[in-house]
């Protein structure tokens, strides 16, 4: 109803504020980090980045390729596939196949989509 809709739209405010106050860094910054965490193995550690950069802009195309490559190879390393992780595949698809991409992330993108279809 409209007598509902201001306190909707000060929860998501509210909402916001509060994930943005938990994750202090910037997309880039967050992906870069995240980056260097997968070049350096940790795989944990890059997931949990791309991750956070994800909550913060989960339209970003480039950010979705990452934190995807990040759950691919988890997957390939036998990590559980738990509930949380299959939405989020569906998440990071959804936003990559709406978006323009390079011929250079296309290609990273339909080596994922092999693997994940193996692990699957």
């Amino acid at each position: 109803s409209d007598s509902d809709e201001p306190n909707l739209v000060s929860f998501y405010i509210k909402q916001e504020k509060r994930e943005k106050a938990s994750i202090p860094l910037s997309p880039k910054s967050l992906n870069n980090a995240a980056v260097l965490h997968y070049q350096q193995g940790d795989l944990a550690k890059s997931f949990n980045t791309f991750l956070q950069a994800y909550q913060v802009m989960p339209k970003n195309p480039a950010i979705a390729l990452n934190l995807l490559q990040a759950i691919t190879m988890r997957a390939t390393q036998g990590q559980p596939r738990i509930n949380k992780v299959v939405s989020l595949v569906k998440r990071c698809r959804t936003t990559i196949e709406s978006s323009e991409l390079t011929e250079e992330q296309t290609q990273r993108y339909n080596n994922m989509k092999t693997v994940l279809n193996q692990v699957a």
